[in-house]
């Protein structure tokens, strides 16, 4: 005999669980009947709007500060970015010595490294404070030049710059959105500088050089200086000091070890000796003596003296 389970009071049926599915009213759900609508709260409305508020807020500020606060800045930018200003580096004048031979010239960078023409010195020994070096145009990391011109340093072409200096053009570039290039106009066409023709013999400059340094290297002496001039005229013939130095290497500033050499030389090959050296004077009163002698017809130009470097007192 089988026994039927009471059922249990709180069980629920499936029919109860999905009442929906049922449509007991008979609801017409095409036109959405037994839908319940609620009105959004004020709440809500001024949330969403506030959002919206600030996002608009937000983005009319950066509109008016690109436009108006840094629009004209932005143009200049947007006008460099189409058409550059550049510059022409002119070329520095020639120096000569007295017999036409070139010792200063311009020549033309093969390893890239630069866009305008080198300085290039002659390979003749001793005229390196006398010729001098220059500092070369640079340019920012950007690209763009912040000093133009070449700047001499030391000796001719220190003192003659002014001189040798030309005078640098100007060219406007086209480039598009890519940053390639696809026009050239030049505006103002450069100067070479002018040259500069120097009473100096190189050739016999450097032949007093090698002297100089053979005898220093024989005595034991540090240094030493030599000059020719022509009393006649006041023209330097010859200048030569010894050590020297190499203008290139100075002009490059590529080799670092050698220019700090030449900086802790304690024999100071910068220093031209001719013109700055500090010497004992000998006596400087007998020349005088002489002038009056002559002038006064004690003696005349041809009369020969004899001195046996002694002075005999009976």
């Amino acid at each position: 005999m089988l026994r039927r389970k009471k059922p249990h009071k709180h069980s629920v049926e499936l029919d109860e669980i999905l009442l929906d599915t049922s449509n007991l009213p008979s609801f017409n759900q095409g036109r959405l009947e037994g839908k319940r609508e609620l009105p959004i709260s004020p709440l809500s409305i001024w949330t969403i709007g506030f959002i919206f508020f600030v996002i608009a807020t937000v983005f009319f500020f950066h509109i008016f500060n690109l436009q108006v606060v840094k629009g004209y800045e932005y143009r200049e930018i947007s006008d460099n970015n189409t058409v550059d200003r550049t510059v022409i580096i002119a070329e520095r004048g020639v120096v000569y010595d007295r017999n036409g031979e070139m010792i200063a010239w311009n020549e033309r960078d093969e390893t890239g490294a630069y866009s305008f023409p080198i300085r290039a010195y002659t390979d003749r020994l001793g005229l390196g404070q006398l010729i001098g070096y220059v500092s070369y145009p640079q340019k920012d990391s950007k690209g763009f030049y912040y000093r133009t011109e070449y700047i001499g340093r030391n000796g001719v072409e220190n003192t003659f710059d002014n001189q040798l200096r030309g005078e640098n053009g100007s060219q406007f570039v086209e480039v598009n959105a890519l940053g390639e290039i696809v026009a050239e106009h030049a505006i103002v066409t450069s100067s070479p500088g002018g040259e500069v023709t120097l009473s100096v013999d190189a050739d016999l400059s450097e032949a007093m050089y090698n002297i100089i340094a053979t005898s220093t290297a024989q005595s034991g002496s540090r240094s030493g200086a030599a000059a020719i001039m022509d009393v006649e005229t006041g023209e330097i013939i010859a200048m030569t000091s010894y050590p020297s130095y190499d203008p290139e290497v100075m002009s490059d500033g590529d080799d670092i070890e050698l220019i700090k050499k030449y900086n802790d030389d304690p024999k100071f090959p910068f220093l031209n000796k001719v013109l700055a050296g500090v010497y004992t004077p000998g006596s400087i009163v007998k020349p005088f003596v002489a002038y009056g002698a002559l002038a006064e017809d004690i003696i005349s130009p041809n009369k020969i003296i004899v001195s046996t470097g002694e002075i005999v007192i009976p």
